[in-house]
């Protein structure tokens, strides 16, 4: 078995980079093969108000561009096209909470 873990990497390469990562794990491994990574909400759509000026203000100063996001409730799908299925999925405000 293999786990791969993208902790903070997704959201900065393009939908097809992502889409080939997916593709290369399934094909690569001949026995079981997990994944962890970061998926971003839609920053294209999220991008209002003092958080999405903050973020801008963020990216901009350290150079950064998030060129890849998904929705919460695309993922399951998503996954499943590349021959993935979701265990579990935490959110941010689930990080927010203490435990």
């Amino acid at each position: 078995p293999t786990f791969f873990i993208a902790e903070g990497v997704t959201m900065y390469l393009s939908p097809e980079h992502v889409s080939r990562w997916l593709r290369d794990m399934r094909s690569s491994c001949t026995h079981a093969v997990s994944c962890i990574f970061t998926a971003v909400p839609d920053h294209q759509n999220n991008s209002v108000g003092l958080a999405g000026l903050l973020r801008r203000f963020s990216q901009s100063f350290y150079n950064e561009t998030f060129r890849w996001g998904i929705s919460p409730d695309e993922i399951k799908g998503f996954l499943q096209k590349y021959g993935f299925a979701q265990r579990y999925l935490i959110s941010y405000a689930d990080l927010q909470k203490r435990y």
